[in-house]
Parts: structure tokens; sequence; C-alpha cells
């Protein structure tokens, strides 16, 4: 699928290993009894850039920085695809997609590439899913 908006600020021109490349996002978890929580990383990849930013294996690096691998894992691997899948589908339309299920709300906001991670903390804690308003 192409992507409604240019993905190519956002994806590493280098790939990891051919067809993936890496973006950055910030994510923020927001639980429904807590304070919220951001983190910063390269879940995403994208095949090339100017592609399609997509969530794969980075689900679990970034449920477990989040601290939510205990609400995500036990459901099984056909609940972490729906998150992934409701993830993709909205970064095809814009660069941020919002999930929330009981338990909170996650926001997931790519980083342009030129941005690096240098610059932005790697982790800063701050004071069934569905699509949310984004």
């Amino acid at each position: 699928m192409i992507p409604a908006y240019d993905t190519r600020p956002l994806v590493n021109p280098t790939p990891r290993w051919p067809g993936f490349h890496a973006v950055n996002v910030r994510a923020v978890w927001t639980p429904t009894d807590g304070d919220p929580i951001t983190v910063v990383g390269d879940y995403l990849d994208a095949a090339e850039p100017g592609a399609a930013v997509e969530l794969g294996c980075g689900i679990e690096e970034l449920a477990t920085d989040l601290g939510v691998e205990r609400l995500v894992f036990p459901r099984g691997l056909n609940y972490t695809i729906t998150i992934c899948t409701l993830v993709d589908r909205q970064l095809l339309q814009r660069p941020v997609a919002e999930v929330r299920c009981p338990d909170g709300t996650l926001r997931i906001t790519p980083i342009p590439w030129r941005l690096g991670l240098r610059s932005l903390p790697t982790h800063e804690p701050t004071t069934g899913w569905e699509v949310g308003p984004a």
C-alpha cells in the first residue's frame, strides 16, 4: 500500500538489512488509571524511504520499554497482530496512530529521521483495542 503522505523524511535511508529501514517514533502509553509513559526508539520499519511505515517485530521492544508486556503478550499472537494492524492502517493515512483498550491509550508518532535518537530522550516517564482519534 502507498501511504497518503511522504514518509521519506521519517525513514532511515540506510537499511537495517535489505528491505527493512528503521523509523524512529515517540510512543506514549497513557494508562486509564495512571500517568503517561513516553519512550523514543526505532520501533517501526519501512521497506524503503517513501514506503508504508509499519509496526512489526518492534511491538515486542515497544511493549517492554513501555512496561505493558503483561497486558499484551499473555493475550497471544492474534492480539499482538491486531494491535500492529490497527497501527499500520492509521499510519497509511497520517503520521500518527492511536489505539486504545480498557487499560489505556497508546499514541505512536514517527519522528523525522534527521533528528536522530541522540537528540531525544530514550525513556522519559511523565507525571479490547480500538482506533482512537488521532
